[in-house]
């Protein structure tokens, strides 16, 4: 079983990401957080093997996140989605070592579909569309 861990303070975001994530990636729970307080108290409670994190997010921010999982948790691979991929975010998250970035607005489904082949390659979600 794979956890995968969304963090994003848009609702529409966090319910269609793990409806998806649910779907299409076999053998995974969802856990969810509203902002990066939330998920850092997951962290420490609970196994997780992927996260996917915005960046603008009330409370604690996603680059909080990153810096948190990477101090922590260095073998957990982080998602890092914004639609704010200015030349300054990009130089920051560059640094911030990070698996993937992905812009918004994004396709669930493949997003979906790689995080399916990442967490067990065996598996890999070839998408249907």
């Amino acid at each position: 079983m794979s956890n995968i861990l969304i963090i994003d303070d848009d609702e529409y975001i966090l319910f269609g990401l793990t409806k998806v994530m649910e779907a299409f990636v076999k053998n995974s729970k969802i856990s969810i957080a509203r902002h990066g307080r939330q998920a850092v108290d997951i962290l420490k409670t609970r196994s997780v093997d992927l996260i996917v994190t915005d960046l603008k997010m009330p409370i604690m921010n996603g680059y909080e996140v990153v810096a948190y999982a990477n101090k922590n948790h260095p073998s957990i691979p982080v998602y890092v989605m914004t639609a704010d991929y200015l030349p300054d975010v990009k130089e920051r998250l560059r640094s911030a070592a990070i698996s993937r970035f992905i812009s918004k607005p994004f396709s669930f489904r493949e997003l979906a579909a790689e995080i399916s082949c990442k967490l067990d390659a065996e598996q890999c979600l070839v998408p249907a569309w």
